[in-house]
């Protein structure tokens, strides 16, 4: 039997159907234009067919609804530091991959999945920017939203890089400065410069494969500012 999970508008649902979950969408709600909802769309489905670190995925438009069906993926246990390494090392390849044209924008833990063997990256949106509760929203797990990002109003690779450092962090050390983070984004936020010129200027050219080595470098690293 299916089970159905409501979200966001009363009109928006998760449907949860054997190995496959299924999200339904408004599209007057999905704020992109249908020539960049296409585009995006099909990159979905290609990377999905590509990649074994993106679950099976295809989406389907109905006049003013749209459906994205994803396959489960089944949650093993924590991997070791050393297996966790491995799989990161595999989802720097595809963000490197997507991060000039189909970027995620929420990179986070809650959003791999490890099955035992890969770090699958879920929960990829047809439109980075939607109507949430009634409010213009764009799909990032706070804190992790750049600098850059944030003025534009919109989601790009760097807030995907934030993401990534913080989730290979955890992985690879079993804790994070989560806490330290928040306090450093609401000082940021109160101020007119960026606070913390790694993360924000030199960091932002590292690529993912970089910023997977800092993460695995980093342990007893410390924010600052």
């Amino acid at each position: 039997m299916a089970r159905i999970v409501g979200y966001g508008t009363k009109r928006r649902r998760i449907r949860y159907c054997g190995d496959w979950v299924e999200k339904s969408y408004v599209r007057e709600e999905l704020l992109i234009d249908d020539a960049a909802l296409d585009e995006r769309c099909r990159a979905i489905e290609a990377l999905s067919q590509l990649y074994e670190t993106v679950p099976e995925t295809s989406i389907h438009k109905d006049g003013a609804h749209l459906t994205l069906r994803q396959r489960r993926i089944r949650k093993a246990p924590r991997p070791s530091a050393e297996c966790a390494y491995t799989a990161l090392v595999s989802l720097a390849e595809l963000l490197t991959a997507t991060s000039t044209h189909t970027v995620h924008g929420d990179v986070c833990l809650k959003n791999m999945v490890f099955d035992g063997r890969h770090l699958h990256l879920v929960d990829w949106e047809p439109a980075l920017k939607q109507v949430r509760n009634g409010r213009e929203t764009l799909l990032y797990t706070e804190p992790y939203l750049s600098e850059g990002d944030r003025l534009r109003g919109s989601l790009s690779s760097e807030t995907d890089k934030l993401g990534f450092f913080f989730s290979a962090f955890r992985l690879l050390h079993g804790q994070s400065p989560i806490s330290e983070v928040r306090q450093w984004v609401h000082r940021r936020q109160r101020s007119s410069v960026p606070i913390t010129p790694m993360l924000e200027a030199s960091f932002m050219e590292l690529s993912f494969k970089n910023i997977l080595e800092l993460a695995q470098a980093s342990k007893g690293w410390r924010l600052s500012g």
